[in-house]
């Protein structure tokens, strides 16, 4: 509904994202600045106390653990610590520096910035295909190791191959071949099969396709007869 996606927009989107680096007036900014060096700087010897416990194992063979669990436990701890400062440490230096974007320039490059800082640290993405060829999406400075496309049957080929230009590693196409097509204003020969989306190609192809053949949205009342007449399966 409206009120779902005006939600959504609200406080999910990447510009509310944005937007929020603003709500501060610029005394405030600089004092949460400040606030986050010091927590940096007081992560500082802890991380130093890790590593140095750490360096004792330099050198350790897998056997010794094996003949002292106890010692493979403290190793696995210490490690599994020093992570979890570092990231820390990484995360509030990342937050200090896109606050001091938001306070030293002009809002409109602070906003580009604190976009491509989002887009870069983010783990997973949500975005419809088309947007994922748009400015902010141009300048990453990684790529995915993952695109999941949903509805994918209903794509067409080209707007499916606009997130695969960013270095994606490895693309699940997710849909329905059964159901409509894309919706595209060509027909008959001059479409040249325009409607055709690369799920159907790859398929047609004789590209390995992974049936789903468990239902859970409907009752088997419902879903049982369309199954076995469209896909020709039994649901249940």
């Amino acid at each position: 509904s409206e009120k779902v996606q005006e939600h959504v927009k609200q406080y999910h989107s990447l510009q509310a994202y944005v937007d929020a680096f603003f709500r501060y007036p610029k005394p405030e900014l600089q004092r949460r600045i400040d606030d986050f060096i010091k927590r940096i700087q007081s992560f500082a010897p802890f991380v130093l106390s890790e590593e140095t416990k750490l360096a004792k194992f330099a050198g350790t063979d897998t056997r010794a653990f094996q003949a002292d669990p106890e010692q493979e436990a403290r190793f696995v701890h210490i490690s599994r610590e020093l992570v979890r400062l570092r990231d820390e440490m990484r995360k509030l230096k990342l937050e200090v520096s896109r606050l001091n974007m938001v306070l030293h320039d002009s809002r409109a490059r602070a906003e580009f910035r604190l976009t491509q800082s989002l887009l870069d640290s983010a783990e997973i993405v949500f975005s419809t295909l088309n947007s994922t060829g748009g400015k902010e999406f141009a300048n990453l400075s990684r790529g995915f190791d993952y695109c999941i496309i949903d509805e994918a049957a209903q794509s067409t080929e080209p707007s499916v191959l606009i997130p695969l230009q960013h270095s994606v590693k490895a693309c699940v196409l997710v849909g329905d071949p059964q159901q409509l097509p894309a919706t595209v204003f060509l027909s008959g020969p001059a479409s040249r099969l325009y409607e055709r989306s690369l799920f159907q190609r790859l398929q047609h192809a004789g590209h390995p396709v992974h049936m789903l053949n468990m239902q859970y949205r409907m009752r088997p009342e419902i879903s049982t007869f369309p199954s076995r007449l469209f896909l020709q399966f039994s649901p249940y």
